[in-house]
Formats: structure tokens, C-alpha cells, sequence
């Protein structure tokens, strides 16, 4: 007996949504058709209890970003136009489970869990960022305070200087310089408008990382004034930058238990208070904090975690020596009329002060067995040393820290897409092994091939030497 099902076509005056699935993070970009209507007169457009912030539109299909959802289901769509809302009649079908300890992932930390990429906090780096990376593989909800698309300028290949030396302009004065073109126009009549900057500024983010935090203003939020402005727009963003706001570590605590994290997640604490020696000429480590204040603020931060009552994941420190910047630095000052044995004393001492830092961080987290260190320290100096292979077969490419090798952005400071999946990579190994999971890896030649800090792409830069 032969059966015959008769299909029916999708009624193309329908409105649609593709994809019209996708795991609990999201965070990728869907089509919306709304045949009949023009895309241009939608104000906003939600799915489930999220808002969906639109990307472009043109004729009649809106491209928005979804932000995922806490649990699984259908979430309807809604669109505004005219002031007034409608529900379209689709849904937008969120499948899986986060894996077990990933029911409420919170992130916290600097510019590595903000996914800065070439000197600033983009819309891209945090779509490509490590914790988002992480999250993909536990199948965790992680809401972002994206920023939208152009907020700052980024490094471009035209900034650097020329080879061999390829000089990298000077962060600090980057992104005071990319931070007030921004601020210009966010201004209105009641002082700054950084709201305008968020694609979401009401979306209860739980990565809080923000770039320039160190340890010790991860526990009581103080900082200058570039760190408050980041901070505010991760976390506050009706705000203005000179507005009293929590910490991160009194934000965490603040929870209450149904938001509260079921594990916490830190890419970076350590980062700047040593990264400063790379960045100033000459190499000195003055410009690191000193050990005894950072000894006193890993104790805090260190009982603040482990209050939480959850597992913690820590990155520690990598050493900023092996940057381009600092190696550039070291030649410079060998031609100015520094001896090799002085500036080997220099780093040295730098290199003792990370290792010492390290130490602090192991020796904080010791009494608690639910807080873990991801020794970031050892995987960087090896890569350094001996560089990433990726790919397989004629198609492998070893990716180095020179600028332009793959495994850095152009700023010489933050991680290439390769690098951050690399770097979650570490985190998914450590937590795998920690929580007895089998979380998979990202995949590094999917990441380089669409990288655009790849070797590939930076071609002008093969000349560079640092």
C-alpha cells in the first residue's frame, strides 16, 4: 500500500523569522519577514520577555539579534510600530539545557570578558568574546550589555607604524581619543546619554566584566574617570559616569537567590594591575601595583567569591612581556644606549612580580576547594614560545603573539577570535575536569577561518618583527 502525504507550502504572506530555533544563548542574528508592512516603521521588536534589537531593515524583512532566553519554550514575537504593539504570531523556539552548574553563568572581570578587540569594546568582540564562547558550549543563557554596532573606533591596520618595528599607537590615548569623539555625541540636555550607545540598555546583563578593572575596584568600584564610563555602560547605563554604583563583587553579592549564579567566571583580574609595564616607555615595573597591595585586595576578593557558595573559575596572569609592544620597547631602549644586562634586570624583576601575583591568587584561593585557578600564565608562555598550530594537514598555520601572527588583535594587548577561543578553550578543559563535564572545545580552524586578525588577512603586516 503506498501512502500519500500532500505538504502545504508556507504561505508566503506569513510572517516568518529564520532561524526559528536556536540553543538557550543565542545571540546570533535572525531575519524577520513581515510581508505587507514596512520594516522601517518597526520602533523595536521583542521575542519572549527579550528584546530583540534591530540591526537593519529593508523593505519587508528586519534584521534583528536575539538574546536568548533563560529556559526553554516558545517565545513569542512581538513588534512595535506606530507606538502600539503586535503579537506577529510566531515563535521563536528555544531548545536544550545548560549543562549542569550553567543554570545562572555570571561573568566578571576586565577587557578579556568584555572580548576587547584592537584597543575597544565593540559589538563583535562581544559576540566573539570568551565567555560567550563558553557559554555556547554549556548551552548557557549569558545576556550581554551589547553596544551597538560603531560605538568606538577600532585600531585599523592604517594606525600602526611602519615594519619592521610596527609601532602600535598608544592604548591609553586611543581610547581616550576613540572614548571623546563617542562622548560627543551621546550628549543631551541632562548630561551623557550612554544608554544610546547600548542595543539593549535595559537587558539584565550577567557579564559584568568592564574594561581597566583591577583588583581592587573589582571590590569597591572605584576607578578614574575612562573605568567609570565602561563600568556604566556595562551596568548602568541611565546613569551618568560620576553616579555612585555597586562593584561588581557587591553586585554579585547583591543577588537575590533566584538570580543568583550558579557559577562565576573571570577571564582577567590580574591583567591591569601588571599589564602597565608593557605599555610605558621604558620598560619599569613601577608602574605594576606593588605586591603588599595586591596581597591585601586578593584576600577580599578572594572571600567575596567564595561567599558566593558556587564554583569559581580564575584566569591568572599572563606575563605582558612576551606583547609586541614591550618587546619593541626592549629593543629600542638596547639602541638608545641601554645595556642587554639592564634591561634583562628589568624584566626580570617584571617577570617575578607576574609570577608573584600568580602566587597570591593560588594562595588566596587555597582554603577554598570550590574556587579554581586557570593557569592562563603557562599556556600563554607557551604559545609564545612555541606558537598554535591550527588545521590540519597542508591546511595547518601556526599562529604566533607577533603582531599579525593570528593569536593577537591590533592592538597587540587583546586576543584575535583564534586567541579568545583558544583562551575559552583553557576554561572549558579546567571546568570539564573540575565539575566532571564533557563541555566540547571551541573549534580554532572554524574560528581563524572567519578571523580578521588572521595572518591571512593582515598581510601587511607580515613585515612586523614584535
Amino acid at each position: 500500500m503506498i501512502l500519500l502525504l500532500a505538504c502545504t507550502a508556507p504561505d508566503k504572506n506569513l510572517p516568518t523569522i529564520t532561524p526559528d530555533h536556536s540553543d538557550l544563548t543565542a545571540q546570533v542574528e535572525a531575519t524577520l519577514r513581515l510581508p505587507g508592512r514596512a520594516a522601517a516603521d518597526v520602533t523595536a521588536v521583542r521575542v519572549g520577555d527579550r528584546a530583540a534589537p534591530i540591526l537593519a531593515a529593508e523593505g519587508e524583512v528586519l534584521t534583528v539579534l536575539l538574546q536568548g532566553a533563560a529556559a526553554t519554550g516558545e517565545a513569542a514575537v512581538v513588534v512595535t510600530a506606530g507606538g502600539a504593539e503586535e503579537d506577529v504570531g510566531i515563535f521563536m523556539r528555544y531548545e536544550g539545557e545548560p549543562a549542569p552548574g550553567f543554570e545562572r553563568m555570571w561573568v566578571v572581570g576586565a577587557s578579556l570578558g568584555e572580548g576587547v578587540q584592537s584597543g575597544m569594546p565593540s559589538l563583535r568582540g562581544a559576540l566573539h568574546s570568551p565567555p560567550l564562547l563558553l557559554a555556547r558550549a554549556a548551552g548557557a543563557d549569558l545576556p550581554q550589555p551589547l553596544l551597538r554596532e560603531g560605538t568606538f573606533r577600532q585600531m585599523e591596520v592604517a594606525d600602526i607604524g611602519p615594519a619592521p618595528g610596527c609601532e602600535i599607537p598608544d592604548i591609553g590615548d586611543f581610547l581616550t581619543v576613540s572614548a571623546a569623539e563617542r562622548l560627543a555625541q551621546l550628549g543631551g540636555p541632562e548630561g551623557l546619554e550612554l544608554w544610546r550607545a547600548r542595543l539593549d540598555p535595559d537587558i539584565r546583563a550577567q557579564n559584568l566584566s568592564a574594561a581597566g578593572t583591577r583588583v581592587e575596584e573589582f571590590l569597591d568600584g572605584s576607578g578614574e574617570f575612562g573605568e567609570q564610563l565602561i563600568a556604566h555602560l556595562v551596568s548602568a547605563p541611565r546613569g551618568q559616569p560620576t553616579d555612585p554604583m555597586p562593584s561588581q563583587a557587591e553586585a554579585l553579592a547583591a543577588l537575590p537567590p533566584g538570580e543568583a549564579p550558579t557559577i562565576v567566571i573571570n577571564f582577567d583580574i590580574l591583567g591591569n594591575d601588571l599589564i602597565d609595564i608593557a605599555m610605558n616607555d621604558p620598560l619599569d615595573t613601577a608602574h605594576m601595583t606593588p605586591a603588599a597591595d595586591l596581597a591585601a585586595a586578593m584576600d577580599g576578593f578572594a572571600a567575596s567569591l567564595a561567599a558566593l557558595g558556587v564554583p569559581v573559575y580564575v584566569a591568572n596572569a599572563p606575563s605582558p612581556l612576551g606583547l609586541p609592544t614591550p618587546r619593541r620597547i626592549a629593543a629600542e631602549m638596547q639602541a638608545e644606549g641601554w645595556t642587554a644586562e639592564e634591561i634583562a634586570a628589568i624584566q626580570a624583576e617584571a617577570e617575578a612580580r607576574v609570577v608573584e601575583a600568580n602566587a597570591l591568587l593560588a594562595a588566596a584561593f587555597a582554603p577554598w576547594p570550590q574556587l579554581h585557578v586557570v593557569d592562563v600564565y603557562g599556556e600563554v608562555r607557551r604559545l609564545t614560545a612555541e606558537g598554535l598550530a591550527v588545521g590540519a594537514g597542508a591546511d595547518q598555520r601556526v599562529l604566533t603573539t607577533r603582531l599579525g601572527g593570528g593569536l593577537l588583535s591590533l592592538d597587540g594587548l587583546h586576543f584575535s577570535d583564534t586567541g579568545y577561543a583558544r583562551l575559552a578553550g583553557l576554561f572549558v578543559a579546567a571546568i570539564n575536569e573540575g565539575e566532571g563535564l564533557a563541555l566540547p572545545e571551541p573549534d580554532l580552524a572554524a574560528a581563524l577561518a572567519t578571523d580578521p586578525w588572521s595572518p591571512d588577512r593582515l598581510a601587511d603586516l607580515a613585515g612586523c618583527v614584535y
